[in-house]
């Protein structure tokens, strides 16, 4: 051993690293960092602290005192110090820094009082027989580790917090506690459907419809609203035109079914004719398998209630993206023969439509103000905004149509949309829209009583009925994708067997080391001993990598568990890669993490687990045919290999999609695809279509922009792709072609998984092949299918109970 930098935390093999390490920019940049650091903390710290060799023999005396470790810091509440690098790294952190700036501006007052014999200087203080110091449990350190409290935000009273102990202090006062009783009682009258008088914005409660409206009308809730449009036109980097208020007719809903040809260019199929003759009559969920028309049935819904509301807009919310231009551009096509009246109301003019995704516009030529558009296309989060910015009205809109209306759950942005306007927007009964909800899988559970009650839940929340074909039946089975799921093993090879263990053996170390303070294994709902035993597989890691984004979103946590968690996400993120892209793909990913893994050494985890198996990455560059190609990327070239490419006329296109997790792996896929001989023959080139965001490095697992992925979409379906790699992106409303061939690398974990990914295989004779990894993931699809028969079985129910209590009334 050659020694170490205490600054940087690096163990050096040779002299030569040791030297090369100390002349380096990195070492002089951080020595130069602490050298501020310390000089500016020196008052905090025990003795005069400098960048001299004695000086920081007196931080080192000060930080490790007669009585070792561990400490406590007596700046941040609750923080053990379990050793020297411990404390070092923390006291050089941002969390330490802010806390200490707070408590010389007296924002803060010391969380403990110190013990005789501490001076009020010392940043650390011995803890008590080496374990944490007993403080009574104050509600701030409930706050900490209750999951349920936000000490971000409080969704109650709108605000934002700048640190732990303001949350506890508001959360403690009687503002927020005379606002959240009313939020409650608002709640509680809405469930029992009682008259509720509630502004959602001040977060009062009043006995009348009159005394309401007086409030709307009071000074302080105008304040109120104007405050949070200033908010919201800060954060938008649009310029907002607020839509005015405008007088309509009165609102028409429940209208008669018109023919074809007065409501869009193109001619549907009989069932999706008879779909819009159910929906146009009443609020509803459309129920029809992915790649059925679910657009076209409901433009022409659309279009009607455009035709019957010509004053009013029709907004249709989508869940992701890049699905805002691609239902735009459909819809466009479709809408072309519709003429609005215009401004003078003796003429008419096109249909003008817009397309909305943050703050990415595509407004029609001729409009400049997104309120003059007939049709808005949107995510929710976007359209939440804009109603908050008042550039749309919610009294100005006819019909609401949400694309995956399955998502209209939980805290997803649909079901606040429903709850915050549709259900609580003060007398506006008298204008609610349409609601038109599209979807391929409504619900699904183990039971058909258990589906049922699903629905009907999703129904009673969006205040709809249930549709799907009835009467044109052999039609709709003609058109019904009929691809059946196909479980193919992979197994893993003895070099993938051994990584695999090497990184959940190092993993295990990683959770056992910030367990205690993130308990990020209850988050997860995991067995440490289950997971040291039997390894990872791809849902642990997933979960895992969620349970510390969980942990490090609402927890206090000291600078080393911060990274920890951090760096416990990556090491999941490595054995992701090795599932997918096999043993030379993880080993290049481990090696970009290198500095983290040196860090991690200095705290004493099993790095060596990790660094040793680099050595085989030459070995693996040296044979690419051997263990650079993973075994689950054999599986699937088999497969694509299995194709009759030769046989595919030159009018008709055939598409193979490959479905992975990870955006490393689908980066890899493709070159290596791209790469290979008997696929280069075949004149067969591969795509890669990506989510939003960015990871990795060089490019390698970077996402995709919107303009990126309409790009690769559009060249795929002009056929200069037969090959598409795509992660989770593409399995819900993509307008992909027909695939004579969908693998993905993992089994479906949801019935709405399977019905989605199943439905891309919808050329004739087409196949989907999931890739099996493990025992009993074979078993897990015949419970997914069996769930999906319970789907049909419990939507056939709820429409024979509904077409039975309709002919009872008449």
């Amino acid at each position: 051993m050659s020694g170490q930098c205490s600054l940087c935390n690096v163990t050096f093999n040779s002299e030569r690293q040791k030297s090369d390490h100390f002349s380096g920019t990195k070492h002089r940049k951080k020595e130069a960092a602490q050298k501020s650091s310390l000089n500016s903390t020196s008052s905090d710290v025990k003795g005069d602290v400098s960048a001299s060799s004695s000086d920081r023999a007196t931080d080192s005396k000060v930080m490790s005192s007669s009585s070792g470790y561990p400490r406590m810091c007596s700046v941040c509440p609750n923080i053990q110090l379990t050793s020297e690098t411990m404390a070092d790294l923390h006291i050089r952190g941002e969390k330490h820094k802010k806390k200490q700036r707070q408590q010389s501006m007296g924002g803060l007052s010391k969380p403990e009082t110190p013990r005789p014999g501490d001076s009020d200087d010392d940043v650390f203080h011995d803890a008590i027989d080496g374990s944490e110091t007993p403080v009574a449990e104050s509600s701030a350190s409930k706050v900490a580790v209750d999951p349920e409290i936000n000490i971000d935000f409080c969704d109650v009273c709108r605000c934002t917090f700048n640190c732990q102990d303001q949350a506890v202090s508001h959360y403690g006062g009687k503002d927020h506690e005379k606002k959240a009783k009313a939020k409650k009682e608002a709640e509680e009258l809405k469930a029992r459907n009682q008259p509720c008088y509630y502004c959602d914005e001040c977060c009062a409660l009043c006995n009348t419809s009159e005394q309401l409206e007086l409030h709307n009308e009071s000074a302080s809730h105008r304040k109120k609203v104007e405050l949070t449009k200033d908010k919201l036109m800060a954060s938008s980097p649009a310029k907002v035109v607020a839509a005015p208020q405008r007088d309509h007719p009165e609102l028409e809903t429940v209208l008669k079914p018109k023919s074809c040809s007065e409501l869009i260019k193109r001619n549907p199929r009989e069932y999706q004719m008879e779909l819009y003759t159910k929906a146009i009559k009443s609020n509803s969920i459309c129920f029809l398998p992915t790649r059925m028309g679910k657009t076209l049935t409901s433009t022409l819904v659309v279009s009607h209630m455009l035709q019957a509301n010509p004053t009013r807009q029709v907004v249709f919310v989508v869940d992701r993206k890049i699905l805002v231009f691609q239902q735009a551009d459909a819809m466009k096509s479709d809408l072309e023969r519709i003429r609005m009246p215009s401004s003078d109301s003796e003429t008419s003019r096109p249909i003008r439509i817009a397309s909305v995704c943050g703050d990415k516009r595509s407004l029609d030529p001729g409009c400049r103000k997104l309120y003059e558009h007939d049709l808005i296309v949107v995510t929710a989060g976007s359209y939440l905004n804009v109603l908050k910015l008042g550039e749309l009205r919610w009294e100005d809109t006819s019909c609401i149509v949400l694309d995956e209306a399955h998502h209209c759950t939980k805290k997803h942005p649909y079901n606040e949309l429903i709850k915050e306007y549709y259900h609580s927007k003060p007398g506006s009964l008298s204008h609610r829209p349409k609601l038109l909800g599209l979807t391929a899988s409504p619900a699904g559970d183990d039971t058909v009583l258990k589906t049922e009650k699903k629905l009907r839940a999703l129904m009673d929340n969006m205040d709809s009925r249930l549709v799907k074909v009835t009467r044109n039946q052999e039609e709709f089975l003609k058109y019904k994708p009929t691809a059946q799921i196909r479980c193919e093993p992979a197994y893993y090879t003895p070099e993938e067997i051994q990584l695999g263990k090497k990184i959940s053996s190092y993993v295990t170390a990683c959770i056992s080391r910030t367990n205690g303070e993130a308990k990020i294994i209850a988050i997860a709902e995991l067995n440490l001993e289950e997971i040291g035993k039997n390894g990872l597989d791809t849902e642990r890691a997933k979960r895992l990598s969620q349970a510390a984004e969980i942990a490090l979103t609402k927890f206090e946590l000291s600078d080393e568990t911060v990274f920890l968690l951090k760096h416990l996400q990556s090491v999941c993120g490595a054995w992701s890669i090795l599932h997918e892209a096999g043993v030379a793909s993880a080993l290049e990913y481990i090696e970009r993490l290198k500095d983290d893994l040196l860090f991690a050494q200095s705290l004493s985890l099993p790095v060596d687990l990790l660094l040793s198996q680099l050595v085989t990455k030459s070995e693996s560059e040296e044979n690419p045919a051997g263990a650079a190609v993973g075994s689950g990327v054999r599986k699937v070239l088999d497969e694509l290999l299995k194709l009759p490419w030769e046989t595919r006329a030159r009018d008709k296109k055939m598409f193979a999609l490959i479905l992975v997790q990870r955006r490393e792996a689908a980066a890899k896929l493709q070159s290596y695809l791209n790469d290979h001989p008997e696929l280069k023959q075949k004149r067969l080139q591969t795509a890669r279509i990506v989510g939003h965001g960015k990871s990795g490095k060089d490019g390698e697992g970077h996402g995709m922009t919107t303009a990126q992925q309409k790009k690769a979409m559009e060249e795929v379906r002009e056929g200069k792709y037969q090959i598409i790699v795509a992660t989770s992106v593409a399995e819900e409303g993509l307008d992909l072609p027909e695939c004579k061939l969908v693998v993905q690398m993992d089994v479906p974990r949801t019935v709405t998984s399977l019905v989605q990914i199943r439905g891309r295989a919808r050329e004739a004779g087409g196949e989907f092949v999931a890739i099996c990894r493990a025992e009993g993931q074979e078993d897990n699809v015949r419970k997914l299918k069996r769930q999906e028969e319970n789907m049909e079985k419990a939507t056939t129910n709820i429409v024979m109970e509904q077409m039975t209590k309709d002919l009872s009334i008449q």
